[in-house]
């Protein structure tokens, strides 16, 4: 059997968790930034789950799929990779946010940029 792209692969999960809303994931060891994050991403539309651990990031794929996913700083990191390889298993962008871009490994490193008025882009750094 072959493995699923992760377009497949996402479409799948959307539909065994329909979601009205776009639902951001956010991780970060600091309220600070995770509060910062959910606010940015509210404005933008999206109903924000914060995560202060990786594992925890990870247990929300059991009932509920991200449309974006927002990385900061985390001590899990082996869990941390876990969650990112999920992440883009199932076509989620993943985000790592400066100053925390270092969490994630350098080739999967992406930047969210935003500008008032216009949606989220992302760029590959």
């Amino acid at each position: 059997m072959r493995e699923p792209d992760s377009d497949e692969a996402h479409s799948r999960a959307m539909t065994k968790y329909p979601q009205k809303r776009r639902l951001a994931l956010v991780l970060a060891e600091s309220t600070v930034q995770r509060h910062w994050q959910e606010r940015e991403l509210a404005r933008e539309g999206y109903e924000v789950r914060c995560f202060q651990k990786a594992w925890d990031a990870l247990a929300m794929f059991g009932t509920e799929m991200p449309d974006i996913g927002v990385i900061g700083q985390a001590q899990d990191t082996e869990c941390l990779e876990l969650l990112i390889e999920d992440l883009e298993r199932y076509g989620v962008p993943v985000t790592a946010v400066e100053p925390f871009r270092d969490a994630m490994p350098p080739d999967r490193a992406v930047l969210f940029s935003r500008t008032r008025g216009h949606a989220p882009q992302w760029h590959h750094v």
